[in-house]
């Protein structure tokens, strides 16, 4: 989503009334269609690329990908850049050169199934061929459908508009089915290929001898001159099937004739020539084959009937536009874009200040809408003003107490508790999310997604969002009530044997493919995460730090965030990732089932960082069965594109030997079991001893982090703005440690805000806060926190700032999405980005640079706003200059000395 403004403005009640409001202005002289694409407010070109300088990337060692990437990209800008009305009349332009070209491909199919119906039957009566005789069946059929889909398009041109008053899209898509209809389950064609069938079956099973059948030349050749006919058109047709749904028909019809027929001359030759059999064994597949086919046209067609959405690029030119239509609109809430027929129905729901005028909201929206009604493939345009995003309903605003009764407390932190309750209405055992606003301030961004997020979900695999309720300054946030507790807590009494971590994986691949399937992705799939109901469903929860893909400007993320011990290479590398990320986390989830832990749990979370990338993926070691471990291997594969997807998993024998799920409830009974025998009473010691830590907590959570959140938000471009190389972090300890677990089952993993560390820049802060000292206990790994990203206005307005390189595709993997990525948060001047664009050297492999762009320099820059002197600053400016020269000079030093630093701090603390 394009950041178009930090934050929504709002107001708490009604706006002044003004007695100029009372006068409405001449909408003529109001100038609210500024269309501000044109003036570039991103500096998209200052990334475009000139033709020399693609040939120079071409020219170098695997600079080919980088050099249609930069081409793509540059497509890319130019239509973003693109005024609507250029869209309108360059669409316009090639309706009008089309229109010839398409009534000629029309034609001349109908005129060429006449004469070729009449050369096929020739054929098939001549030779006696049964191949040859399904291709004459097809061709019969062509003749009468092209003649239905003729008049159906004819008709959807003349409709009238008071009849039909979306027009005649959707008849033009009706007409494609019909068409294809007639090809597969119509009584007619249907039956014709069932005898085609049962006659070439009855040849293969009563046929006595091997004596072949005479061959006859003429027949192929008519067959043969059909087939270069079919030929011609199909070129012809293809040229022009994004100009004509109905020319889009034809050309799959050619397409199918093509091998209809050659198929049939080839196997019709072959039962003269080579085996009898061949003959009737061809009619049997292409009669099949014309059925197949045509199914495949029909689905293709039914799901722009019934609303598939718009496809990426389109999706992306709307948002853009949307977002840079004028200073007026604050923020972009949601774009929709859905076929009605060929074309698209879109809805746009933008935001504006909530004192804006009346008049002004409706001028600029009704210009928006013309603006996108008159884009090419676009039927209808709706476009929505609202004040803000939350769009909770009012029967959110009553008091949660009238529906929601609490009961025990199931987890605590330092924003909100989550307590066991049931609904009034329904009698159902419910879990109730209550954060204190007020405390969660910094908060608010994440709370927000992981609603909005829950909201759309419907899954039986994803815990269920049951409604938020706002009462003061408490948010009631309440889900559904997994009793089971997570997988996290259900490990305490043992790790799980191997039957059950199938069970587990299979319903975890099962939420993986819902998300995916809607363009979601989780982003922090561990033990802690997994939740059981008290029947054994396996539900995915926490959704905090969830991303979506559909929709947005970029198929592909490129933000850093979930846990360190569960992170994919490319998360890590900030490479551009996707679904394939969640199915790594997935496979180190399954090693952590296996053996209590995930791999290098014995290491630093900082340190694993640098490892996940540079090492060989982890390996399931130890007594497993081989369809285990082999399932860990292709989840792990390092490269994204290795990894199977979520759906191809499910095929997998590992899964496939699964029992039902009712059978976790052997790991429910014996977690009970556990803590009746008092195992649970040195974690409350834990937990007791924990609560007593002073404000600050224990210093070591300062370093000892987990899940990383990337706080941000789509609003309004700043001009000219300045990127700095990287905005101040955040260490949060979120509470998820298995021996430092909730009262009760299920708690810990239903609160994602929990105790929190802070170290991050502001203006109120003038005190350095005091490093912390060399750990006295060891690390434990499942004592994991937070690292979030602070938005990045609020870095702005840091006194230091600097300019960040944008870094290239990574050669390492092949992002199939890089054509359609632009990082429109980062957009240096242009001056600067070619001073530095010419110290980049684009070697075999780029170094990494993400020690130094996401922490050291961000971690510099946040201490500026806490000292006072000026030679303080002068020598933080100099230690960072210092870290930027010596990655500069000698890429991967930063990564280097870090990993030194850590592997030094453990020293200390192992001699201690």
């Amino acid at each position: 989503m394009v950041d178009e403004k930090a934050s929504v403005s709002t107001s708490n009640g009604s706006p002044a009334f003004r007695a100029s409001d009372t006068v409405v202005p001449d909408h003529q002289s109001a100038n609210v269609d500024l269309e501000r694409a044109v003036e570039d407010p991103f500096h998209f070109r200052d990334a475009f690329k000139t033709p020399a300088e693609i040939d120079e990337l071409r020219r170098r060692k695997k600079g080919k990908r980088l050099a249609a990437y930069h081409g793509n990209q540059n497509t890319l800008i130019e239509s973003l850049l693109k005024p609507m009305d250029e869209h309108t009349s360059d669409a316009r332009i090639d309706e009008a050169a089309a229109r010839l070209p398409v009534k000629i491909a029309v034609w001349a199919s109908l005129i060429a199934n006449f004469c070729l119906c009449v050369l096929q039957l020739y054929a098939a009566v001549s030779s006696l061929s049964l191949s040859l005789l399904a291709t004459a069946i097809d061709a019969i059929f062509d003749i009468g459908s092209n003649i239905l889909l003729f008049w159906l398009h004819k008709k959807a041109d003349k409709l009238n508009a008071n009849d039909w008053p979306v027009g005649g899209a959707r008849l033009e898509t009706i007409g494609n089915i019909v068409y294809g209809f007639l090809f597969t389950t119509n009584h007619r064609m249907g039956s014709v290929n069932l005898v085609v069938i049962v006659e070439s079956t009855q040849s293969l099973i009563t046929k006595r001898n091997d004596d072949l059948k005479e061959f006859h030349l003429p027949s192929i050749l008519a067959v043969a001159a059909a087939l270069a006919v079919k030929l011609v058109l199909f070129i012809y047709c293809f040229s022009l099937r994004k100009k004509s749904s109905q020319v889009l028909v034809l050309w799959e019809d050619h397409r199918n004739d093509l091998w209809i027929n050659g198929f049939g001359i080839l196997m019709s030759t072959g039962g003269s020539k080579l085996r009898w059999w061949l003959d009737p064994m061809g009619a049997i597949i292409i009669a099949l084959g014309v059925v197949v086919s045509w199914g495949r046209t029909i689905y293709t067609q039914f799901e722009l009937l019934a609303g598939k959405s718009a496809s990426h690029d389109f999706l992306q030119l709307l948002v853009y536009k949307s977002a840079t239509f004028s200073p007026e609109i604050d923020k972009i809430d949601t774009v929709r874009a859905y076929h009605s027929g060929p074309d698209y129905f879109v809805e746009i729901d933008i935001v504006m200040d909530a004192n804006t005028p009346l008049w002004k909201a409706h001028d600029l929206s009704q210009s928006l809408q013309e603006k996108i009604e008159v884009l090419p493939n676009v039927e209808r345009a709706f476009v929505h003003v609202d004040y803000e995003t939350t769009h909770t309903p009012d029967s959110q605003h009553q008091d949660p107490e009238e529906f929601y009764v609490k009961q025990d407390r199931i987890g605590k932190g330092s924003f909100g508790e989550v307590y066991k309750g049931y609904d009034k209405r329904t009698q159902k055992t419910v879990a109730i999310k209550i954060i204190d606003l007020e405390s969660a301030e910094d908060e608010i961004e994440d709370i927000q997604q992981e609603i909005q997020i829950l909201s759309q979900l419907d899954s039986p695999h994803v815990t269920k969002y049951h409604g938020s309720y706002l009462k003061g300054s408490n948010l009631w946030i309440v889900m559904e009530y997994c009793s089971g507790g997570s997988c996290s807590d259900l490990m305490k009494p043992g790790v799980f044997r191997e039957e059950y971590i199938a069970i587990i994986v299979r319903e975890l691949l099962r939420g993986l493919e819902y998300l995916h399937s809607e363009g979601k992705l989780h982003r922090d799939i561990k033990a802690a995460n997994i939740l059981l109901s008290a029947g054994g469903e396996v539900k995915l929860a926490d959704f905090g730090v969830s991303g979506q893909l559909s929709g947005t400007l970029s198929a592909k993320k490129n933000t850093f965030v979930g846990t360190p011990y569960w992170m994919s290479p490319e998360v890590i590398k900030q490479s551009g990732y996707d679904h394939k990320a969640d199915i790594w986390s997935l496979g180190i989830t399954a090693i952590e089932l296996a053996k209590g832990e995930p791999p290098y749990a014995e290491l630093h979370p900082m340190k694993v960082l640098f490892l996940i990338p540079k090492n060989p993926p982890p390996v399931l070691d130890g007594n497993f069965s081989k369809p285990f471990r082999e399932f860990v291997s292709y989840c792990l594969q390092r490269d994204p594109r290795d990894r199977p997807s979520a759906r191809d998993l499910l095929k997998h024998k590992f899964i496939r030997m699964a029992k039902k799920t009712s059978y976790l409830t052997e790991l429910i009974e014996r977690h009970e079991r556990w803590k009746a025998e008092g195992g649970d009473r040195h974690d409350e010691e834990d937990h007791h001893s924990a609560s007593d830590l002073p404000a600050s907590g224990d210093p070591e959570d300062l370093w000892d982090f987990g899940t990383v959140r990337h706080a941000a938000t789509v609003g309004r471009a700043h001009q000219n703005p300045v990127q700095v190389s990287g905005p101040p972090l955040t260490w949060e300890n979120n509470g998820t440690r298995r021996s430092d677990g909730s009262s009760g089952s299920g708690g810990s993993s239903y609160l994602s805000t929990n105790s929190s560390i802070t170290v991050k820049g502001g203006a109120d802060q003038r005190e350095l806060p005091p490093l912390p000292p060399s750990p006295a206990q060891p690390r434990r790994v499942d004592q994991q926190a937070t690292v979030r990203h602070m938005p990045a206005d609020n870095v702005r307005n840091s006194q230091h700032s600097s300019v960040s390189v944008p870094r290239e595709p990574s050669d390492e993997y092949d992002d199939e999405y890089d054509d359609q990525y632009t990082d429109y948060g980062h957009a240096p001047g242009a001056a600067q980005l070619s001073d530095k664009l010419n110290q980049v050297q684009l070697e075999d492999d780029l170094p990494d640079t993400t020690m130094l762009d996401s922490v050291i320099l961000p971690a510099i820059a946040s201490l500026f706003p806490r000292v006072s002197s000026q030679e303080a600053r002068v020598a933080l400016s100099a230690l960072q200059r210092a870290f930027t020269d010596a990655e500069r000079i000698i890429p991967g030093v930063t990564m280097e000395l870090v990993n030194e630093i850590v592997d030094s701090v453990e020293h200390v603390e192992d001699d201690r």
